[in-house]
């Protein structure tokens, strides 16, 4: 159906309409008609502003349907979008439960207001040019937790939050796609926290690399109980003074003499590690636990009691012998840290980190010092057959600019998004633009306001996440706190 269609069946739709109010009304758009699967909901908001008057409100209900594409089984699945539509104004809501006509005829009798219906359905409320918060989901891990705000999945979809209710985000984004995403396609950047336990082994995270993936973290803390001088570790690349070593011993055929000997070291430890597991597994399954349950610190405490010591020892010995080929960094809170693809690496216990990544969903285990619980095996050889051979070298953040007291710096200038430092002193203000792109935001330190039109529209605080649609145009990012509001903020690269 295009516009002059439209036209021409709009007063048969009109006359189905159920009244609310005086000057407003519900239309419930019926399963097979055009409008309810071809027409996107901007289209369809822009086309009935044109035919109502300025007085009138017109809700739109449709039943529509969205491609899990997430789930292996990738099942079409129903859901119900209301639009409430005025000639300078457009706002939606979306549920997952199917609501009969009538039933949102009478919720909306004597009260015509969007929040009545998105607080019954208990879904976000949206405005195609107001930022949406992001609600935090944790998953367990066998090192600590994470904590996602952008991830779909089929091991958890993270959602939008707020007074009403919360709304998974492919169907929060498929309302207003025009206005949230512009041009760039679902799935957002990545967004998440890396919580790891400050136990040393326990709370180390895999050692790994990555084909499409790039990553960057912002140290947000630093146990003390792990590291009393606040000065943490991240393992990543070669360990430099071996390589200087394997350099002078063999010439221009250094790496390849290294990765023979990281490759040995690292199936010597393998054996014996596989051999543990085994043991652990049987104590997991006379506790009851799932085999790749993730257990809390306390309990895998208890498991690994049950190792006799000659082969914990011998479980140091080798597994430490295989670390000695991979270099370590130092870290302090607020540090950048990033990896691009084929960058072996290894968050340590004890530093929680923002990460923002590009939406790849995979990595190969080079080792770890405990069970993988997604996947049973290690991709050692093809790891390091790709991996690059070099020291690792941290990002130089670059100053963009800074005026008033107010900073920001790209952190990372990855091919597919960047990634700034914005602060910003109590009382100053800074312009968020996303130059046609949708941005993502995180507060690391301190408080503060976002704001759209001079109106509030929610807080900043240390690890509050939101999305900021593209089509914002006059969106404030004000520190209303007593120290420097910091901020991380992500904006994908045009296609």
């Amino acid at each position: 159906m295009d516009v002059i269609a439209f036209r021409e069946a709009w007063p048969t739709l009109r006359g189905t309409s159920l009244p609310l109010e005086p000057d407003s009304w519900l239309l419930h758009i019926p399963n097979g008609h055009p409008l309810q699967t071809e027409i996107p909901a901007e289209t369809l908001c822009r086309w009935i502003q044109q035919e109502i008057q300025e007085s009138e409100t017109l809700f739109v209900l449709r039943t529509r349907s969205l491609v899990a594409e997430w789930l292996p089984e990738k099942p079409a699945c129903a859901y119900q979008e209301l639009l409430e539509i005025q000639q300078d104004n457009i706002r939606g809501c979306v549920w997952k439960t199917m609501a009969d006509p009538i039933a949102i005829q009478q919720q909306l009798l004597g009260n015509s207001q969007l929040e009545t219906i998105a607080m019954a359905h208990q879904a976000v409320l949206q405005s195609p040019h107001l930022p949406l918060k992001l609600q935090e989901l944790r998953i367990p891990k066998p090192w600590g937790y994470e904590g996602w705000y952008t991830g779909v999945e089929q091991r958890g979809v993270n959602s939008f939050i707020d007074e009403q209710g919360s709304t998974e985000l492919p169907y929060a984004l498929n309302l207003f796609p025009e206005s949230l995403l512009a041009h760039q396609e679902p799935p957002l950047i990545l967004l998440k926290t890396l919580n790891p336990v400050p136990e040393i082994i326990l709370g180390d995270l895999y050692l790994e690399l990555h084909q499409e993936k790039w990553e960057v973290y912002i140290v947000t803390a630093i146990d003390e109980t792990a590291w009393p001088d606040g000065v943490g570790q991240v393992r990543a690349g070669l360990h430099p003074e071996l390589l200087k070593t394997y350099q002078q011993q063999h010439g221009d055929d250094w790496w390849s003499a290294y990765r023979k000997d990281f490759r040995r070291a690292i199936q010597n430890y393998e054996t014996l590690r596989r051999k543990l597991d085994e043991r652990l597994d049987q104590e997991r399954s006379q506790r009851g636990y799932g085999l790749n349950q993730a257990l809390s610190t306390e309990e895998m405490k208890e498991l690994l009691s049950t190792i006799p010591e000659h082969l914990q020892q011998e479980e140091t010995k080798l597994r430490l012998a295989a670390e000695a080929y991979v270099g370590s960094y130092p870290v302090r809170v607020g540090d950048v840290v990033s990896f691009p693809t084929w960058q072996m690496h290894s968050l340590q216990h004890g530093v929680r980190v923002i990460e923002f990544q590009t939406p790849h969903y995979e990595r190969m285990i080079v080792m770890f010092g405990q069970k993988a619980l997604t996947q049973d095996h290690w991709n050692t050889e093809e790891a390091l057959a790709g991996m690059k051979p070099e020291v690792y070298q941290p990002p130089q953040p670059e100053l963009i600019w800074q005026q008033d007291g107010v900073r920001c710096e790209r952190v990372v200038d990855f091919p597919d998004f960047d990634a700034f430092r914005i602060c910003v002193p109590s009382g100053q203000r800074v312009r968020l633009e996303g130059k046609g792109n949708y941005q993502l935001l995180m507060g690391v330190e301190g408080y503060g306001q976002l704001l759209v039109g001079g109106e509030s529209c929610g807080t900043v605080r240390h690890e509050e996440g939101w999305m900021i649609p593209a089509v914002a145009d006059d969106c404030w990012l004000e520190s209303r706190g007593t120290g420097d509001l910091i901020c991380l903020q992500a904006i994908p690269k045009s296609s």
